[in-house]
């Protein structure tokens, strides 16, 4: 796939890890730790944008004549990508898909 392709390496290699050790240090409370930790989620959020910015290259313009239905289908196919198996399932990401199907009823 070639979304896969285009953001998976940074996404892998750059912004999961990046995740895995901000929330690692949530729980210290020691001050230079936590300054650390929002460095840490600038870099994360800062790698998030490029990876949303080739996604969206990839996309390209939506074609007016596509059905409301297949681009729903799209955007949920696209929201599964993002939040990955081990969040598919989380409260979160039910609340986050009842958000798009709204957003897509319009």
């Amino acid at each position: 796939m070639a979304a896969e392709g285009s953001a998976g390496p940074i996404r892998a290699a750059i912004v999961l890890p990046l995740r895995a050790l901000r929330r690692k240090l949530r729980s210290d409370r020691d001050g230079d730790i936590q300054r650390l930790r929002e460095r840490i989620k600038t870099l994360e959020i800062a790698a998030e944008r490029i990876v949303q910015r080739r996604l969206a290259r990839l996309a390209g313009t939506p074609a007016s004549d596509t059905a409301p239905a297949a681009r729903a289908a799209a955007a949920q196919a696209n929201l599964a990508l993002v939040l990955g198996p081990k969040m598919a399932d989380a409260a979160e990401a039910t609340r986050i898909r009842q958000a798009l199907e709204a957003f897509l009823r319009g």
